[in-house]
């Protein structure tokens, strides 16, 4: 089988390790034959050789960003540039192509959080990505997501995609082991100052629901006083908020951000 799949988010969070963890199993499975990644080159290449034992990924440079006017204008003249005829192109977000969409594709949408919760979006996102997320689900040979949640909103959407769509949970990385013993100690080390503590993993956007976490601390907090809440990926602006959020509610002092962390840290926490 030889795939196409769209890699411009390799390196985005929730969407990107999608596309790494799936694609690196395929890259090991003798029935793949071939892997397009669409994408930056030089992103692509930083990553590819390391996970692709047989040498059958190449890289359809694609540069720039999802959900632009400009990319979906454009998407006619892809196709044409590959090598060779595709079994099946992948899109691992609802940004597939308007025009020119392929006969055999797979569309994976992990939720409609952006139209069931629209306050936090403004009009000119939620406009186009409405259209987009029609084009895609109508166009797609097969749908994908992520939970029976997200399946029954989607179904709510358009209640006659029920037969091409499938529920496919997410796994988890063979990164996330347990410790070992002999790990244990330099964990205590490294992390044991901040124990014991909440853990909350992603970007501090209003959809995220991460002021939720503060109230919670909040709360328990007054029968728990050492509890503190550790935010992993909340950066920016977003971090800044809710560390207002947690002076108001006066826990400003157990709010500790980590930044982004390695998959070996987080595995650790």
């Amino acid at each position: 089988m030889k795939l196409l799949l769209d890699g411009r988010l390799l390196n985005a969070g929730g969407i990107g390790r999608v596309i790494r963890e799936v694609s690196q199993r395929w890259l090991k499975d003798l029935r793949v034959s071939k892997i397009h990644f669409l994408g930056s080159r030089s992103e692509i290449m930083k990553w590819l050789p390391k996970v692709d034992p047989r040498g059958i990924g190449t890289v359809v440079r694609w540069p720039g960003s999802v959900y632009s006017v400009a990319r979906q204008v454009a998407w006619p003249w892809v196709f044409p540039r590959l090598s060779e005829r595709v079994d099946v192109s992948v899109f691992p977000h609802y940004d597939a192509p308007l025009l020119g969409h392929p006969d055999r594709s797979v569309v994976i949408v992990h939720d409609l959080i952006h139209f069931r919760f629209p306050s936090g979006y403004p009009m000119g996102v939620r406009v186009p990505g409405r259209f987009l997320m029609n084009s895609a689900l109508q166009n797609a040979s097969r749908l994908v997501t992520v939970s029976q949640h997200s399946r029954s909103d989607i179904i709510r959407w358009k209640p006659s995609l029920v037969d091409k769509l499938s529920v496919i949970t997410p796994g988890v990385s063979e990164v996330f082991r347990p410790l070992e013993e002999k790990e244990r100690e330099d964990v205590r080390h490294r992390w044991g100052g901040l124990q014991p503590f909440l853990l909350t993993v992603g970007p501090a956007k209003a959809h995220k629901n991460l002021e939720l976490a503060v109230e919670v601390l909040a709360e328990v907090r007054r029968t728990h006083p050492d509890l503190r809440l550790i935010m992993v990926g909340a950066v920016g602006r977003g971090l800044r908020n809710l560390h207002r959020r947690a002076a108001a509610l006066g826990v400003e002092d157990a709010v500790v951000g980590l930044g982004f962390l390695r998959d070996e840290y987080l595995r650790e926490l």
